[in-house]
Formats: structure tokens, sequence, C-alpha cells
């Protein structure tokens, strides 16, 4: 039996259970569906099982009785039972030989001593509750077969769909039949059976799917008939649809309506076809998917005649299939962001010693070159190159959230007042600056240099917008994420923020782009332009301060950049502290330099040994403790790497306060904010400088340590 018949006799099968359960009472229900299976089926076994979840078990209905402990009328509990085991797994439970597995319920030994060797539990469903359970069963080994298996899980929802009608009847019945007993109480019997009869319109029109039938001649479809059920599912009756041939077609969505068309002909002109899904629109308006499964039928000369087709509502389906594709993009990527991070961590830490060597023996020719002396001017570039190496460095770890940051508070409209300055350097003549700033204070908790750069890489990217000239507005307001907020967006939490607008008058994105544009490394700009890390090292610095951003543009109406930072309850101004200019000075004092980088080692010696230092230089952690044991009054401040083999930074510099107390120290490295903060090197408040470090940046910094009181 081919496949077109196979589905055809389940179909014809599945009109004939239909007609058979139409009843009202649930005993007859009952009685019909059993009867029908045995009898249908060949199936000798054959029972059903309603849930009663109050009493922890079954309640068994049976046409067949010879079975002691499962005759109908009797109760099962939740552990004799496996029929708990299909409820739970909420899908057809198939043992094919009970004798060969150790029977695990009381059933199993039931049936085996009754000369059962095999069962099928098939859950009850109706409107995602599970009711019960049909069971059938067989005294052969794997007696129950596959077609007649799949015509009971096809079935199974019918039954279910009827069982739930018939009992919510027979108690609609019994409550009626009570106050018809009371005259006083006609007119409220009368309410609740129009009540009755309401509800069970609504369970009809529950069902989530219909059979229709297409006559055919000579390729031309003659009439349709449609299942009760297609009220349920598109919200029109029978009669409206032989009122208007062509509502079938008019109800489709409108993007859907070639690829139907365009498969009801292949359908007519005598090809077999797969299932199709599609939208519809319902009836009350919203857009519904559905399934369209259709079976041929042919006459003796092989002539189209007719189809049948079943149409099966997949809204829930399909929306939960989209969400799981979205959950599934989502974490694509947030692993792609999380292995660039990685990424970025690793790369970090040898290059900023490279770029520390190379911009600080650049520097120290500087030093010692004449004023007019004509290579000084390359030098320059050198020196310039490498510090753009640096700024793309600490991109990579703003991006990856792994920079060294100092939060504190600060006020935001404060933050972009001072930098007010840098921007008009920023952007060109052509392009007006308006501030529109909240009155009060929106004090966060913030590392200012990081919010400083985030609004200096939002104006760059505004002015590559803006070729032409046009508006950059500044706003800030106050504002509250509440439930209905985070659900609209998808983001955020509870509680009051800071919120930041950057908006310009520029070209614009297109919905692809705007989609891409805090991925690292993706840029419309042409080659040599942009690094594509701008917008990526925003998104990381704002998640790195708790924060949240939002962009909505489109093309021809410029961009808007939303950026919401938790407000600090307690608000705090910055205070601000005039530092003179710091004139980089030498000294006279002993410094023990502990770096496993020689180069670097090296080159720090030689700047401090240039500004009247004494350096003595240790190749590691364990070095470093014994050359300041050895010379341990001489030694005014030592500088040690975090990481370093045989001992690290912190490990050495223990060890060292244990000889001395009172000694100083600095540490320096160019691994990411994550290794640094597990060395407990900047929760313990000591001194520190992140790699690439220049040398005015080290003499400066040596020189404020050594001249700091000692405690």
């Amino acid at each position: 039996m081919d496949k077109r018949t196979s589905f055809q006799k389940i179909l014809h099968i599945l009109k004939e259970f239909e007609e058979e359960i139409a009843c009202l009472h649930f005993s007859a229900v009952a009685h019909k569906a059993l009867e029908f299976i045995q009898t249908r089926l060949g199936i000798t076994r054959v029972s059903i099982a309603l849930l009663q979840q109050e009493k922890g078990g079954f309640m068994i209905y049976d046409a067949v009785t010879e079975i002691r402990g499962l005759e109908s009328g009797d109760f099962l509990s939740f552990e004799k039972s496996a029929l708990s085991e299909a409820v739970r797994r909420v899908e057809p439970l198939y043992q094919p030989n009970i004798k060969k597995q150790k029977p695990e319920y009381e059933v199993d030994k039931i049936l085996l001593e009754a000369g059962f060797k095999s069962y099928l539990l098939i859950p009850l469903i109706v409107n995602n509750q599970c009711i019960g359970t049909l069971n059938v069963a067989a005294a052969k080994v794997n007696g129950i077969g596959e077609s007649n298996r799949l015509v009971l899980q096809i079935i199974a929802p019918r039954l279910a769909q009827a069982i739930r009608n018939s009992l919510q009847i027979d108690e609609l019945k019994k409550k009626e039949e009570i106050m018809r007993s009371d005259i006083t109480e006609r007119k409220r019997s009368e309410k609740a059976l129009r009540e009755s009869e309401a509800r069970y319109k609504k369970l009809i029109d529950s069902v989530t799917d219909y059979i229709f039938t297409v006559d055919i001649k000579d390729g031309r479809p003659l009439s349709t008939k449609h299942g009760p059920g297609c009220i349920a599912v598109t919200g029109y009756a029978t009669e409206e649809y032989d009122a208007d041939p062509f509502l079938w077609l008019n109800m489709v969505h409108e993007e859907d309506r070639e690829q139907v068309i365009k498969h009801s002909e292949r359908l007519l002109s005598g090809e077999t076809r797969e299932p199709i899904e599609h939208r519809i629109i319902h009836k009350r308006g919203d857009v519904r998917w559905v399934r369209n499964t259709p079976v041929p039928r042919y006459d003796r000369e092989g002539r189209l005649i007719a189809y049948d087709g079943l149409i099966v509502d997949i809204t829930e389906r399909k929306l939960a299939a989209e969400e799981r594709q979205r959950l599934h993009d989502q974490l694509l990527h947030a692993q792609k962001m999380e292995a660039v991070g990685i990424l970025a961590g690793g790369v970090a830490h040898d290059f900023n010693n490279i770029l520390t060597a190379i911009i600080g023996y650049a520097n120290i020719i500087k030093m010692k070159m004449r004023k007019d002396d004509p290579l000084k001017i390359h030098l320059e570039q050198i020196i310039a190159s490498s510090e753009r190496g640096a700024n793309l460095t600490q991109s990579l770890l703003a991006f990856s959230r792994k920079q060294l940051i100092s939060p504190r508070p600060v006020d935001l409209n404060m933050v972009i007042r001072n930098v007010q300055k840098l921007l008009s350097r920023v952007i060109s003549e052509d392009i007006e600056t308006q501030l529109v700033l909240d009155e009060r204070p929106l004090t966060i908790l913030a590392d200012s240099g990081q919010i400083e750069q985030i609004l200096l890489n939002l104006a760059t990217n505004a002015r590559d917008a803006m070729p032409r000239g046009g508006t950059l507005t500044l706003r800030t307001e106050m504002t509250t994420m509440d439930e209905q907020f985070i659900k609209k967006h998808g983001f955020g939490g509870p509680g009051i923020y800071a919120l930041l607008s950057i908006t310009d008058t520029g070209a614009g994105m297109d919905d692809k782009t705007r989609a891409r544009i805090f991925e690292p490394f993706f840029t419309t700009k042409e080659v040599g332009r942009g690094t594509g890390l701008g917008l990526a090292m925003v998104y990381g610095a704002i998640k790195q301060n708790n924060g949240y951003i939002m962009v909505s543009s489109g093309l021809g109406t410029g961009t808007t950049f939303d950026i919401y930072l938790p407000l600090l309850r307690v608000e705090e101004r910055e205070v601000k502290e005039s530092r003179p200019v710091t004139l980089i000075k030498g000294g006279a004092e002993t410094i023990l330099i502990a770096e496993d980088d020689e180069s670097l080692r090296k080159l720090a010696g030689s700047i401090l040994g240039e500004f009247g230092y004494t350096v003595i230089e240790a190749r590691d952690g364990h070095e470093a403790v014994e050359k300041f044991s050895a010379r341990k009054e001489a030694v005014n401040l030592v500088i040690l790497d975090v990481i370093m083999p045989k001992k690290n930074g912190r490990e050495a510099y223990e060890e060292i306060k244990k000889i001395n107390p009172q000694v100083k120290a600095l540490f320096i490295s160019g691994y990411t904010a994550e290794i640094v903060h597990t060395r407990g090197i900047l929760d313990s408040g000591l001194n520190f400088l992140s790699k690439p470090i220049m040398p005015d940046q080290l003499l400066k910094k040596v020189r404020e340590i050594l001249d700091e009181p000692a405690i």
C-alpha cells in the first residue's frame, strides 16, 4: 500500500471515528470509542483511563472485564500504573515486549498474568492539558502494528476533545436537572442553560484542525466541503465558504497568496503535492499559521476526481520555533562576542609589552636628540603610530570589558560639558553641536574617561555620517525603567536611569547595517578609514559601566543612540581638583625592578637611570625577593610585574614586606583587568600602572610614590 492510499485510509477511518463518537454523554462516547477501536482496528484489549489528580490516580473505563485489577470502574494509583509515566512524558509509551524487561509497574504484572505481552499508552491531550490515556494491549510480542499505532495517535486528540466536551456537558446537565427541580429557581435555570449552551459552543469552536474535500471535474474544482472545525481554525463557518467560493483564497495572507495559488494549480494538474504551510487572516483579524496536507483521489482511468485535505492550526508551533531561532541567534551572537573578547584579552599582554618597548626606546632617543635633528620628525611618527596601537589595544579591551576602569560618582552633564571642547576638534565646522541637558545633576557611578571616549567615538561616527554638514544633538534626562519598558524593549533592569541621547542628521542606516554595528571589525567605511572597533568599544564600555545602549535609524532620517546609565540614589557631585602641571623630575633613590621580559626590564632601567636613579634588575619574583633581602636598607621602591614565573608580583611583595614593612611598591601589567583583579592588586589600593607605559608616565608615578610620606 503506497503512502497516498495509506493516508486516504487513515482519513476515512478518522471520519468514521468522528461520526461514531459524536455523542453528548460521556458513557456513550467511551462505549462507542472503545467498540470502534476493537472492531475497526481488530484490537482485543482497549480501555480509557481518566486522570483523577485530586485522588492520586486513574479511573478505568473498559469494554472488556476479564482482567482482575483492570476492570471498568477500577481505580489505579500513580505508583501502581505505567499510565503516570505516559502522562509525565506527554508522549505515547509503547512496550513491545513486557516480559523482556523487568516489570516496573503493577500494571505490567497484571497484564503478564492475563496473557498480554505488549501494550501502547497514548496521552489524551486537549487544550494543552492531559486528561488521561487511551490504552491498548495485545497477546503477542510487538502485537500492535505500526499502522494501528499511527491511527491510534491520530484519533487520540479527537477522543480527548469528545471526552472533555461530554464530561462538561454531563456536568452541566446534572446542574440543569437540579435547577429545574426547584420551580422557584426557574429563571436561574434558564440562564444557566443558555450559559451551558454557550460553553458547549465554545468547546466545539476550540478544535484546532479540520478536514475539507474538493470535488474536481476536467481539472476544475466543482465544489468544496469544509468540516465543522473550520470555524475554530479560520473563524468562518461552512455556510460562509459555501456562499463565497473564493473565501479560501481571500483569507490567505497577501505575501503567501501566490505560493498557495501555485500549489493549488499543481494539485489540479494531477501532481501529488507535499504539505504546504502558510498564513491566513482569521475572521477576527489576527494572523494564523496553518498546515495544509492534500491527498488527491483518482478514478480507475487515473483522472483526478477530488482531493481531501487536513488543515491544522500550527500558529503556536510556529511562534515557538521563531522564539527558539531568536534565542539561538542571540546565543551565537553572544558566543561570537565572547570569542573576540577572549582573543582581545589574550593578545593584549604581548602586544602591550611590544608597544611599551617601542614607545620607551623611541622616547629615550627623542630625549637625547637635538631639537633641530632632521630625523626627529620620523621618530615622532614612530611614537605617534605606537600610541595609536596602544589605543587600539585599549579599544579591544574595552569591547571585551576587560579594560581597567576606575568608576566613581560623576555628574554626566559635567562630563559632557568638559568634553564639548574636544568635540569641536573631532567634528567639522559645518556641523552644529547642540546641548540639551537636564537641569538636574545626573550622578552616575562610572569611569569618566570611558564616558568621554564613548562621546568622542559617537561624535566621530556622526561626523562621518554628515559629510555635507548637519546637526549633532546631545540630550540628557532622567528616566525610569519599569516592567512595561523592559517588556517592550527586551533589555534593562528596574530602576532610575540617566538617559543620554546622541542624535545626528546624517545618512542613517538600513536594518541590515543597524543589526551589525556593534560587531567588532564591522565597518561600512572604505579601507584605511576605520578599524571597525569604534562602536564595539562603545558597546563594551557601556556594558562595563552597567549600562545599556539602543540605536534607532533609517536611511535618510539620521541616527539616534540612546544610552541608559544607572543613576545613583544619593547624588554626589564630582569634586574637580585643579592639578598643576607636573614636571618630570628625577632622583637619587635605589629602585628594584622585577620584570620577566628582558627588553622591558632593560628599558625601565635605562629610563630611570637617565634620571639619576640607581636600578637593580630581577628576572622574576623569586630573584626579586633575594636581591631585596641582600640590599634591604638601600632599596627605596620596588617595581613588580603582576604576572612572573616562580613568584608573581603579589607573592614577591608579601615576602618583601616581611623583610621591610615600610617598603613602597608599584605594580605593572599588560594583562586584562580580570587577571589583575584576581591577584588582588586593585582591591588592596596598591599603586598600579597598565602597559603600555609611557616614559614620562613611569617617571611621574615613581616620583609621586617616592615623595609620599611613609606610613
